[in-house]
């Protein structure tokens, strides 16, 4: 997508209706040209159930960056290079990032915008960079390793809790209810259980917040409703160098 073209649709949207549909459509296109020459394919994932591999201990975010191999199941994770969470125009990232946490601990990577900034997230990229050592390298690696097992346990429980509970809404025979209703309260108990576990995991890890504070890309696109085509196109080309990295 040419600048002027990226610049005349988010005016628009600014102008006219700053949502985040309309920031997503704009964001569909811009990365539908980056990457429709890779191995990659982008998905609009954000009207899925709980019970997709999509789901995430903050919810499903609104597009993915997928490999060719995938195909669409309702049980664990199946080739999902990178969320892509998308705002509005007039939202300012930084009051998401407990949302954007949680997706990105699911996947590892995570691209958010509002249209005007963009950032993105990798963890392992993370590690590499600042591990002052091999020592410091595998520790790090270690305790994402466990954060991931409790992340795909509780994502597991979630879907199977969308199930269950769908299935107890359709059922008519009380004796089936009362079934549906323990293996219920067991799958909450479960995952209040994780949620403790994972709490005590990230309370002892020290560089996730420094994941946050510093991402692989932080580029702003428009200071002060004016757009910097010289942004612009370092944008592109980051983004190109990441890809190119997965």
């Amino acid at each position: 997508m040419k600048a002027k073209e990226y610049q005349k649709i988010y005016q628009n949207i600014k102008e006219k209706a700053p949502l985040e549909s309309g920031v997503q459509t704009l964001v569909y296109m811009f990365l539908f040209e980056i990457i429709k020459d890779t191995d990659y394919q982008l998905i609009v994932i954000d009207r899925m159930r709980k019970n997709t591999q999509f789901v995430t201990t903050t919810g499903i975010s609104d597009l993915a960056i997928v490999s060719d191999e995938f195909r669409f199941a309702e049980e664990g994770k199946n080739n999902i290079i990178s969320y892509v969470e998308v705002k509005g125009t007039d939202i300012n990232l930084y009051d998401f990032e407990d949302q954007i946490k949680g997706q990105l601990l699911s996947c590892g990577r995570i691209l958010c915008t509002n249209g005007s900034v963009w950032k993105y997230y990798d963890i392992k990229k993370y590690i590499e960079r600042h591990s002052e050592n091999d020592i410091d390298y595998i520790l790090a690696k270690n305790e994402h390793e466990k954060i991931e097992k409790v992340i795909n346990s509780l994502e597991a429980i979630e879907r199977m809790l969308a199930i269950k509970k769908s299935s107890y809404a359709y059922t008519k025979k009380s004796e089936y209810k009362k079934t549906y209703e323990r293996e219920i309260n067991e799958l909450e108990e479960t995952k209040t259980e994780l949620c403790g576990k994972l709490q005590t995991l990230l309370m002892n890890i020290s560089w996730l917040q420094n994941v946050m504070d510093t991402p692989i890309i932080d580029i702003k696109i428009y200071d002060n409703d004016n757009f910097d085509v010289i942004k612009y196109m370092k944008l592109k080309s980051e983004l190109y160098d990441v890809i190119s990295t997965w």
